[in-house]
C-alpha cells in the first residue's frame, strides 16, 4: 500500500469501538478489496513467477474480493466441524449467492471450499443446490454442484495419501479413515466414481486391510490371549481391568464390521471381509466349547457367576456379528443350561 492509503486504514482502525461490527466488516472490506487489487497488479506485471504461485496469488485474490461473504459464511457456521449445512446456513449460503459482486460460479467456488472443509457431510450443500436454490440459474447451480464435488475428491485424496497409522495411531487411523470412506460414499451418490476415487478407496482400504487390530487375529489373540480364552467377562466379579479390555475388543469388532460395510459399498477389495469370517469361526468355535462346559459348572455362586459373564461377553459378540435373534437364541441356551 501507498503510505496515504496506509494512513487512512490507521485513522479508521484507531477510531473503532470495540463492539461496533459494522464498522469492522466494513473496514475488513475495504482492506480485503485494497489487498486484493495490489496482489492483482503484481500478478499481471510480473508473468515469470512460478505458475503454482502465480496460481495460490489468484486463489488469495478471489478470496480476498469476496473477504465479507467469506467472513459471513465462515461466522454463519458453528465453530470447528459440523455435520450438514443447517436451515439456517442455507438461507445465508442463498444470501450471500445472490449478493455476489461478480461472476457467482467464479467467486463462489472459494464459498464451496470453506464449505467443503467445515462440513463433516459437504455433499449436503449439493443437495442445498439441488433443492433449495431455485432462484440461481440452473446452470449456476450445475456448477457450483460440479466445484463441491471436486473439493469432496480433492479432500479425500489427500486424506488417503495422509493415512498413517505409525503416526496417528490405530484409533485416530480409524477415525480419519471413516470419515474418508463416509466422503467417499458421497462422491458415489452423487454420480460416477472416477479412476481417482477408485484409486483412494483401495488405498484407504489397503490401509485398514494392514492394521493388526482390525485384520489379522493371529495378533489380536496374541494380545489379549487370556481375555479372549474367556470371552472376557464383564461381570463386577471379573474386575475392571476385564471389562476395559473387553470394551477393547467390542471397539475392535465394531471397527470391522462398520469400516468393512462401508468398503464393501465401494465396490473395491475388501481385506476386512476375511477378517470378518475369521471372526464367525472364532465365535461359533467358541459357543459350541462353552455351551458344552455349562453343565458342567460347579454349584457354587463364584462358578456360576463366572460362567454366567463369559457367557454374556459371548452373547454381545453374537450379537454383533450375526444380529439380535442369535444372539438371545444364545443367551436362552445358555441359561436354561445354567439352570439344570
Amino acid at each position: 500500500m501507498t503510505a496515504p492509503q496506509m494512513a487512512r486504514f490507521e485513522q479508521r482502525l484507531a477510531s473503532l469501538k470495540p463492539d461496533d461490527t459494522t464498522a469492522k466488516m466494513l473496514l475488513g472490506r475495504d482492506i480485503w478489496q485494497a489487498a486484493a487489487q495490489i496482489l492483482a497488479d503484481m500478478r499481471l506485471s510480473r508473468p515469470r513467477h512460478p505458475s503454482d504461485l502465480r496460481r495460490r496469488m489468484g486463489l488469495l485474490i478471489g478470496c480476498l474480493q469476496i473477504g465479507e461473504a467469506m467472513v459471513s459464511l465462515s461466522r454463519g457456521i458453528p465453530e470447528g466441524r459440523v455435520d450438514t449445512l443447517d436451515e439456517g446456513g442455507s438461507k445465508l449460503l442463498l444470501k450471500l449467492l445472490r449478493n455476489l459482486p461478480h461472476d457467482r460460479t467464479g467467486h463462489a467456488r472459494y464459498m464451496m471450499a470453506l464449505l467443503a472443509r467445515r462440513l463433516e457431510n459437504p455433499a449436503s450443500v449439493m443437495t442445498f443446490l439441488e433443492g433449495e436454490s431455485r432462484s440461481l440459474p440452473a446452470a449456476t447451480r450445475q456448477n457450483l454442484a460440479r466445484l463441491v464435488r471436486g473439493e469432496i475428491e480433492d479432500s479425500v485424496e489427500a486424506g488417503a495419501a495422509a493415512l498413517d497409522v505409525e503416526k496417528h495411531g490405530a484409533p485416530e487411523t480409524v477415525r480419519r479413515a471413516e470419515r474418508l470412506l463416509d466422503r467417499l460414499g458421497q462422491v458415489r451418490d452423487s454420480g460416477t466414481v472416477g479412476p481417482k476415487m477408485e484409486q483412494a478407496g483401495k488405498q484407504i482400504a489397503n490401509t485398514l486391510g494392514g492394521m493388526e487390530s482390525l485384520a489379522d487375529v493371529a495378533a489380536m489373540q496374541q494380545a489379549r490371549k487370556e481375555q479372549m480364552q474367556a470371552l472376557l467377562p464383564v461381570e463386577q466379579s471379573a474386575g475392571l481391568e476385564h471389562a476395559e479390555v473387553y470394551r477393547e475388543l467390542e471397539s475392535d469388532i465394531g471397527n470391522v464390521i462398520r469400516l468393512g460395510d462401508r468398503i464393501d459399498r465401494l465396490g473395491v477389495d475388501n481385506p476386512l471381509r476375511k477378517r470378518r469370517a475369521d471372526l464367525h469361526r472364532q465365535i461359533n468355535a467358541r459357543q459350541s466349547e462353552l455351551l458344552a462346559s455349562l453343565p458342567n459348572v460347579p454349584d457354587e455362586p463364584g462358578a456360576r457367576a463366572a460362567a454366567r459373564a463369559g457367557l454374556y461377553g459371548l452373547v454381545r459378540m453374537v450379537e454383533m456379528l450375526d444380529g439380535p435373534k442369535a444372539a438371545e437364541n444364545l443367551r436362552r441356551q445358555g441359561d436354561r443350561l445354567l439352570a439344570e
